[in-house]
């Protein structure tokens, strides 16, 4: 049955891939044939995911509901969650619907774990360096919610003043893949250790895959997890200049900006 469907849903594939360059069907329209067709959760989602930034996350969350009660997935829930921070900045929202999901006993729970992680790691909640650990122990998660939760135990690390940790994570990742934050946490961790022309090369390799306004705000936060006050404000400055959005920031990082003489970001 699978088989069958795949084969079903691989023209609505091709004309998806065709329309980026034709434009003549509306990409909210094909991937609703591709998820009724294919019933993939994966094509679900993404069809959730267009349709709030489209119609409203309200209508879609309304969608979203009557899904995740028939389905059952934490996919769906995982989906929602992430665009209440991404359109509503809410992460009251995104707690919601991890609720919903665990009061509706859906499967693929591990699915919620990245946006657990995220909650945990914006709030800096204690209960953070053990989502850290689950997601690392575990060989059902995409790569993309390893590699976030590599790069989050390397920044945990950095917070408990261990800064070999942070140094080994980013050689295992840079040894498997090309990764911005890999060179993000070199970069700091040479910077910390005085090592200035190692430094000056995960920069520039750096700011070839990161765009303004997030890599001033990397580079912000960057030296203010390495003691350098002035430089820190400057950056993080320049990142606020630049249009970045500094309501989900973590609340040491908003305080410290706060503090900073003719630079003011409103605290909750």
């Amino acid at each position: 049955m699978n088989f069958i469907r795949e084969l079903l849903v691989l023209p609505v594939s091709c004309l998806i891939f065709l329309n980026r360059y034709l434009k003549i069907f509306k990409n909210l329209e094909l991937y609703r044939w591709k998820w009724n067709i294919g019933g993939n959760i994966d094509d679900a989602c993404r069809y959730l995911q267009m349709y709030a930034l489209e119609k409203g996350i309200e209508e879609a969350s309304s969608m979203a509901e009557a899904l995740l009660e028939r389905q059952k997935d934490s996919a769906i829930a995982s989906c929602m969650g992430f665009l209440n921070i991404r359109i509503k900045r809410s992460l009251d929202g995104a707690e919601a619907w991890i609720k919903k999901a665990e009061n509706t006993e859906t499967v693929n729970p591990q699915m919620l774990l990245l946006l657990k992680l995220v909650i945990a790691s914006l709030e800096e909640r204690p209960e953070r360096g053990a989502i850290i650990e689950e997601m690392l122990s575990r060989n059902d998660l995409p790569t993309s919610y390893t590699l976030t939760a590599l790069c989050e135990k390397a920044e945990y690390a950095i917070h408990q003043n261990d800064w070999k940790t942070p140094e080994e994570i980013a050689s295992y990742i840079l040894d498997i893949m090309d990764y911005p934050l890999a060179h993000w946490l070199h970069w700091m961790c040479h910077m910390k250790n005085e090592k200035t022309e190692d430094a000056e090369k995960e920069f520039n390799l750096l700011k070839k895959q990161v765009n303004e306004p997030r890599l001033s705000y990397y580079l912000g936060l960057g030296y203010f997890y390495c003691g350098r006050e002035e430089q820190s404000r400057s950056a993080l400055k320049h990142a606020l200049q630049a249009g970045f959005d500094y309501t989900l920031v973590p609340p040491s990082v908003r305080r410290f900006i706060a503090a900073g003489n003719g630079f003011t970001v409103s605290l909750p």
